[in-house]
């Protein structure tokens, strides 16, 4: 994340901090400085400086149910949340092993190799 420090970034806020928020909502911030464990940033919504934990290269927290998913640029939110959709389309669509009972052995082959299970 050393590399956004200087720039300006978007962040979905994740747990309490996503309460009245809708999905995919995003905030614009600015990277003031990356440390080894903590990120400090400003947002335009917000005149003081906000100091949180550095969970991993896409997501920052605080020590209470809060945090934001950090990206460069809106593309990557609009990539992700597409993403998202499709997966729990997936997910709805096949969450059951009979849903995967009707379908023929090649395409439950294909399947499994797409999501590299070892069969």
């Amino acid at each position: 994340m050393k590399h956004l420090e200087g720039k300006d970034v978007f962040l979905i806020p994740t747990g309490n901090n996503a309460i009245g928020k809708k999905k995919g909502e995003y905030i614009k911030a600015h990277i003031i400085k990356v440390a080894r464990v903590f990120v400090t940033f400003t947002t335009d919504n917000f005149p003081y400086e906000h100091k949180y934990r550095m969970m991993d290269d896409r997501y920052i927290g605080n020590e209470y149910n809060g945090g934001y998913r950090v990206f460069e640029n809106e593309q990557e939110i609009k990539d992700t949340m597409e993403a998202e959709r499709i997966a729990s389309l997936i997910s709805n669509k096949y969450r059951w092993r009979s849903d995967y009972e009707r379908l023929d052995l090649k395409t439950i082959e294909k399947v499994a190799d797409l999501l590299k299970v070892v069969y």
